[in-house]
């Protein structure tokens, strides 16, 4: 093996104060860290996949939903994460863009607003403790779903 880059890193190990199921959209990546640093949340650990959320709230997807839900188990065991943030976002291109509604943000964030509660209840089904927060980006800003 070649050693390509000489860094050094942390060896500390350390406890996320939130894990974050987010989309790999780098378009949203400044509206996170302005949402994390607002909530004060320091260590996130991260799980960034395209459509966030959509194979814990899709029916079908099974073998995508258990990769997500074991990560979210890893956290919490490896890194005692007491909490998840779940998020979907307008224009994903995972859902088939702003062009599967037609345009329509009202119908988009409606659908979105759906796609988080289901895998609210999905993820709370699996780890009825951990405390969930859904929340549905668009280009003005985050929104939180109940």
């Amino acid at each position: 093996m070649k050693r390509i880059l000489k860094f050094r890193s942390s060896k500390k190990h350390y406890h996320a104060d939130v894990g974050v199921v987010w989309c790999m959209d780098k378009r949203f990546r400044r509206l996170l860290a302005a949402f994390l640093k607002s909530e004060k949340l320091k260590n996130p650990d991260e799980v960034k996949v395209a459509g966030g959320i959509k194979a814990v709230a899709s029916p079908n997807g099974n073998a995508e939903k258990l990769v997500l839900l074991r990560q979210v188990a890893a956290s919490m065991k490896l890194h005692k994460t007491p909490q998840f943030v779940i998020m979907t976002h307008q224009d994903c291109g995972g859902y088939g863009g702003s062009a599967a509604f037609s345009g329509d943000q009202t119908k988009e964030r409606r659908f979105h607003e759906q796609q988080l509660r289901r895998a609210k209840r999905n993820i709370k089904r699996k780890f009825p403790y951990l405390r969930v927060r859904a929340v549905y980006a668009d280009f003005d800003g985050l929104s939180e779903v109940s």
